[in-house]
């Protein structure tokens, strides 16, 4: 569903799935080319002047016969990450300039022109359409991923001089085509997930790792507890989670947190 306008289109999502659960589907989406009060990652404030970015939140129904395991969730920002990746390949971004920035962050170039937000819904609903207030009742559960894409952002639009927009990169593309163009990829690579019962088997982990722009850097995490730890990344574990090594050969499992690159492992800064 496109709307003209939207003050979240994950809140939305939220909103409508905790009203009327039994409505919403795996891959059903909600987009709009004015957000007007979007956030991100640990609420950070995401806002661009109207008709400059998408703002597209997808559906993906968890813990039903047939659909994912809540277990597997993690992976569902990734796989939109991906998608948005080819997207901008098939607009024209050189396929080694599209990458992702664990955990949440597509970049072209170095600089970032997408953000990803996931976000769990569960909702306790009548096992029985017309049932009774007191009737058993059975949880509905979702996850929905959304992402902000810059567009046709100016340099002056921007919020930090560290993102960028398809109009900077130099690629011509409206809100339209992107939309349609990620539509499709979202789905082509949902449906390899699904063939593979929704496990991160190597394609998956492979995939991510070959577009990972952390992959062998030295690197700081900062942890939501306010800790640091340093080392140079090495792998992601089966649930997606970052792998750091530190010096002195310790490996710490990130599940959360900011990555910042501090110099590659050739010597040079990122």
């Amino acid at each position: 569903m496109m709307l003209d306008s939207c003050p979240s289109t994950n809140a939305y999502i939220g909103e409508q799935f905790r009203a009327h659960p039994e409505q919403w589907n795996t891959l059903d989406w909600v987009a709009t080319a004015d957000q007007t009060a979007g956030t991100g990652r640990l609420g950070r404030e995401w806002v661009a002047p109207r008709g400059t970015s998408l703002a597209l939140s997808v559906f993906f129904r968890v813990d039903q016969p047939g659909e994912i395991p809540s277990s597997e969730a993690t992976w569902l920002s990734v796989l939109c990450a991906l998608a948005l990746t080819r997207t901008l390949e098939e607009l024209g971004a050189d396929e080694r300039a599209a990458r992702l920035k664990w955990p949440n962050d597509v970049l072209v170039n170095g600089k970032k022109i997408a953000g990803i937000l996931a976000q769990f819904h569960s909702v306790l609903r009548p096992l029985h359409p017309g049932a009774s207030a007191g009737a058993e009742r059975e949880t509905s559960s979702g996850v929905v991923v959304g992402i902000g894409t810059n567009i046709s952002m100016t340099q002056e639009q921007l919020p930090v001089r560290t993102a960028t927009s398809l109009a900077l990169e130099g690629i011509e593309a409206s809100v339209d085509q992107v939309r349609e163009a990620f539509l499709k990829n979202i789905r082509e690579a949902f449906q390899t997930f699904k063939r593979g019962n929704y496990q991160p088997a190597a394609w998956l982990r492979d995939a991510v790792k070959n577009k990972l722009s952390s992959l062998n850097m030295d690197v700081r995490a900062e942890l939501p507890n306010g800790r640091h730890v340093y080392g140079q990344c090495v792998d992601l574990d089966n649930q997606g989670a970052l792998i750091i090594e530190s010096a002195d050969g310790q490996r710490h499992i990130i599940s959360a947190g900011d990555i910042i690159h501090l110099r590659r492992s050739d010597g040079a800064y990122a």
